[in-house]
């Protein structure tokens, strides 16, 4: 693992593209062209920037470059062969997506996107209607599938409890892609409510952090202020800033810390 530091970030970025033998142009608002002619490509570089800033660990770049340079690959052409990597992905709303990605408005910083992942893969691709319509299938058809897909991992995640001092916290042990996401799972209460009671209340600063606090400890979670407003500045990944509740009526946007 190469280390590197903040005022590195060009110096290493520049020195894994040209160790690929990949083109690049530096343009604006913090996105490079990679490639030449039809083959080439912006790619947005805030988040792998912030995690670099945060860790001073070059290696957020390689896994970066990894991902936006390998492609991801062709999605199966038969729905059946699809469906099964289907999830319901929440996501910030400011993520760059296509108009075409299938996606509803969840909050006024997250959306809910059709995502598709394959296990291993690390990367995750958003849906477009397109594709659906490639497959030959309803918007509706495609939701529900990936609803299925996230209640049945919701139904076997560990909720790990950590204590500091009166205040109790549930985690979510789960994978990046899904972590938050799973939020979105009425089926979560099974795992939750043995734990922490039900409803709880939730903060997922960044796609792959999640913590819950139950209703009896809802006056402490001023406490979390800080942690979600670093987690969400310094994140690769960020989400939102807001406080969910989780309750019967599916999972709802009831307020949010400050981002600073």
């Amino acid at each position: 693992m190469s280390i590197g530091y903040a005022n590195d970030f060009e110096a290493e970025l520049h020195a894994e593209l040209e160790r690929r033998g990949v083109d690049y142009v530096a343009i604006e608002g913090d996105r490079y062209i990679i490639g030449k002619g039809d083959a080439s490509r912006t790619i947005f570089l805030e988040n792998v920037r912030r995690t670099f800033v945060r860790d001073s660990d070059a290696s957020a770049i390689v896994k970066f470059l990894d991902n936006v340079i390998t492609p991801v690959g062709a999605l199966p052409s038969k729905w059946e062969d699809a469906a099964p990597h289907l999830f319901p992905m929440l996501e910030s709303s400011q993520v760059e997506r296509s108009l075409d990605t299938v996606a509803r408005e969840k909050s006024p910083q997250t959306v809910v996107t059709l995502a598709y992942h394959v296990e291993g893969s690390g990367s995750v691709r958003f849906i477009r209607y397109s594709d659906l319509k490639s497959w030959g299938i309803s918007s509706a058809q495609a939701w529900d599938r990936a609803q299925e897909s996230l209640d049945a991992r919701a139904k076997v995640v560990d909720v790990r409890i950590l204590e500091a001092g009166d205040l109790r916290l549930g985690a979510l042990e789960a994978h990046e892609p899904y972590k938050a996401s799973i939020l979105l799972s009425g089926a979560l209460r099974s795992q939750v409510e043995p734990k922490l009671g039900w409803p709880v209340y939730a903060v997922a600063p960044a796609r792959g952090f999640v913590y819950l606090i139950g209703s009896d400890n809802f006056d402490e979670i001023g406490r979390l202020g800080g942690v979600v407003a670093r987690e969400f500045n310094e994140s690769g990944h960020p989400l939102s800033t807001e406080v969910w509740e989780l309750s019967d009526d599916g999972m709802e946007h009831v307020g949010n810390f400050p981002s600073r």
